[in-house]
């Protein structure tokens, strides 16, 4: 009989929704975890095909329903038309005076795409416009598939050809959004007219510079992707199993993640240029001009307090030369290095510490670290550079970087992205998962024997404590701790580190803790790495793998034995 016929629990993570990860063993759902977060669409992770994955949201209403939620204004609809995909749920959209229309009230202010499924009818444009703003115009060719002119407000439009005439019309507005509005226009820059007619469907209106899958709504905003309380189970390094990501709260003071460089200086910014590490076609190219000096762009600002550390994170790719990419925090938190974006190198630091992490497709997250030494409010700059000196160079009008995803945190290390689109900074609540009273739960029969098996990778240590209950180390990367009695004043607390002696550099990433009569031990890769004596009420004994405490990493499985297992079998569990 093996280890794991003698296990009361296994988790290896692979079934899961909204706030529950569930266990292989027991399948009753004794041994389910609940899990929490709480902050929709700020969590991304790394999905099985390497791409970063981020929640989503339609926040039209009845998104194909045109005679509901939407009013209609000197127009008609009439539902039961062929659509793009086959079905019978397409609108026709007639016009029955000037400026006939079919529009809905929202309220929103940022980054926001609109976008809808439109064809052709006895009018051959569409036009979109945020309520009733001139600037805030644009037009679309169905007939040619082609884009019409667009107002000073918008900051660009697309058009996707989907087949049998049909096209996805896509419009991204920057600021306040009060009113989406969908009109047949007779002509390019005309919106007025008495008649005709064209066909839509499936609107929807989302944060960002792109439109993505549908997301069908009815009475209320529908969302997709990895939300508020779902487990992030994450294919980071190309991994063929995921592993249960956990991580912090941390938040992003950068307040336009993606729409990157709006006060440059001798560059060319051009959005929704490239695929981006998303895998949507929502990454910023940045391109220098033939002039002498720096080139370059700087993020918005944000705060800072002295002795704090703070990491900048940037996503960025070559798209033509050899310019490295420069990242000056310097006058903010003390940091400025180069990063080498042809061969995945960091080619020179200035100040500060600095890393590069491969994400695939010659795409690389850039990572700066510093520590402000004076409570202020600043700004970062990111440019190209053609070596490490931050101080200009004549221009040839066609080196250039792709950049997604930037990112600024309190913190010494980097966590994962989270996106923003105007307005203030974004927070990601910490991971929180739970398993309680194991007694109850048949989980273990015999309070004062049990032991637990993690295979854990560890982020970084974020915190000290000199609370001596907690075995075997102070330090944490992973925290999971065993607590007694409804209020937890006795209980006993295992934390492994991943910097020291016993998970890192010495020690990997297979951790066994024991409990046997008293005495707690811990095994670490084939080790025994502590032994101590515990005392406490066990009655209630239950398990939370979670990051409020400020840790962070992977849980790769996680195995209960209801009895002590032997030395032996603890060696051979964490042997790497």
């Amino acid at each position: 009989m093996s280890l794991y016929d003698d296990a009361s629990l296994v988790m290896i993570p692979s079934g899961y929704k909204d706030g529950k990860l569930y266990s292989a063993k027991p399948t009753n759902g004794d041994g389910d975890f609940t899990f929490s977060r709480g902050s929709n669409l700020a969590a991304t992770r790394i999905n099985s095909e390497g791409l970063i994955e981020k929640g989503r949201e339609n926040l039209l209403l009845q998104s194909n329903s045109f005679d509901t939620t939407w009013v209609t204004s000197s127009a008609s609809v009439n539902g039961g038309q062929t659509g793009y995909d086959g079905s019978s749920d397409a609108w026709l959209l007639s016009k029955t005076g000037d400026y006939g229309r079919v529009e809905q009230n929202t309220s929103a202010s940022g980054i926001y795409t609109l976008s809808v499924y439109a064809k052709s009818g006895t009018l051959d444009w569409l036009s979109f416009e945020n309520s009733g703003i001139s600037a805030d115009t644009c037009f679309f060719d169905l007939s040619n598939g082609v884009l019409g002119s667009k107002g000073a407000g918008v900051v660009s439009t697309s058009i996707q050809s989907i087949g049998n005439g049909w096209y996805r019309c896509s419009a991204i507005f920057n600021g306040a959004f009060g009113i989406s509005r969908i009109q047949p226009s007779i002509s390019d820059g005309v919106v007025n007219g008495t008649n005709g007619n064209i066909y839509i469907q499936d609107a929807q209106l989302e944060v960002g510079l792109v439109s993505t899958d549908v997301i069908t709504t009815t009475t209320t905003t529908e969302q997709a992707g990895i939300l508020e309380d779902m487990p992030r189970l994450d294919y980071s390094g190309g991994a063929s199993c995921p592993a249960l990501k956990l991580e912090p709260q941390r938040s992003n003071l950068i307040t336009q993640s993606e729409y990157i460089g709006t006060s440059n200086e001798k560059v060319t910014i051009t959005y929704n240029d490239a695929t981006s590490p998303e895998g949507v076609n929502n990454a910023v190219s940045i391109v220098e001009d033939s002039q002498n000096g720096r080139h370059r762009t700087q993020t918005n600002s944000f705060s800072v307090t002295s002795g704090n550390a703070y990491t900048l994170t940037l996503f960025a790719k070559i798209k033509s030369g050899t310019r490295l990419l420069c990242i000056n925090a310097d006058t903010v938190f003390n940091a400025r290095a180069y990063f080498d974006l042809v061969n995945g190198d960091v080619e020179g630091t200035d100040t500060g510490s600095a890393s590069i992490e491969d994400y695939g497709n010659g795409w690389y997250r850039c990572i700066l670290t510093g520590t402000a030494t004076v409570t202020r409010s600043s700004i970062a700059y990111i440019g190209l550079e053609d070596g490490t000196s931050d101080s200009g160079y004549q221009g040839d009008g066609t080196s250039g970087h792709y950049w997604y995803g930037l990112q600024v945190e309190a913190g010494s290390y980097p966590t994962s992205y989270i996106p923003t689109y105007g307005g203030s900074s974004v927070t990601r609540g910490a991971d929180e998962l739970d398993l309680i009273n194991w007694v109850s739960k048949g989980i273990i029969s015999d309070s004062n024997e049990w032991t637990i098996f993690y295979e854990v990778d560890g982020l970084t240590t974020d915190y000290d404590t000199g609370d001596s209950q907690w075995l075997p180390g102070d330090d944490n990367t992973i925290d999971v701790y065993m607590r007694a009695g409804a209020t937890n004043e006795n209980f006993a607390r295992f934390y492994w580190r991943k910097d020291s002696k016993y998970i890192g550099s010495t020690y990997g990433k297979k951790i066994i803790a024991r409990l046997s009569g008293g005495t707690g031990t811990t095994f670490a890769d084939g080790v025994e790495i502590a032994s101590s004596s515990i005392s406490g009420d066990y009655s209630n004994i239950g398990m939370n793998m979670g990051t409020s405490s400020n840790a962070a990493g992977y849980v790769k499985q996680a195995i209960i034995f209801p009895t002590a297992l032997t030395d032996a079998e603890c060696i051979e569990l964490t042997t790497i």
